[in-house]
């Protein structure tokens, strides 16, 4: 069994733990009525955003895109810039851009992450098996 350093362990369950955190924020609204609708702090959510980038930022850097040569390119769009502005779309953010619409762009936000975040890595292992 490899071993893992704490620290990036640390930030992949929070990059982990925070998104999932985020999409069922997105979620909520249209799971959950009354009693038990999801009480959402936009506060905190504005903060878990900023953690889940920050935690997301640190694990990209220690995957080393560069070493994936011509992939990296695809790779680096897809999480920079495709996950990422998904990310802010997540956040209070989407609510201040798009009023009542938000809910819905948050939803949408999250999904995309999602399966971006799949493609990512199978794209990633795949083309580091590759160069092996």
């Amino acid at each position: 069994m490899p071993v893992v350093c704490p620290v990036t362990l640390a930030a992949r369950v929070t990059h982990t733990v925070g998104g999932a955190a985020l999409f069922a924020s997105a979620l909520g609204p249209y799971l959950f009525e009354g009693p038990l609708a999801l009480k959402v702090n936009h506060h905190v959510f504005s903060a878990l955003g900023v953690v889940v980038f920050a935690a997301g930022i640190f694990n990209a850097i220690k995957l080393a895109p560069a070493k994936m040569e011509g992939a990296a390119k695809t790779w680096r769009m897809t999480v920079y810039g495709g996950k990422l502005t998904c990310l802010a779309l997540m956040t209070p953010l989407a609510d201040l851009l798009f009023g009542e619409k938000g809910k819905a762009v948050k939803v949408g936000a999250g999904v995309s992450a999602f399966v971006m975040g799949a493609f990512a890595r199978f794209y990633r292992e795949y083309h580091m098996k590759r160069l092996e």
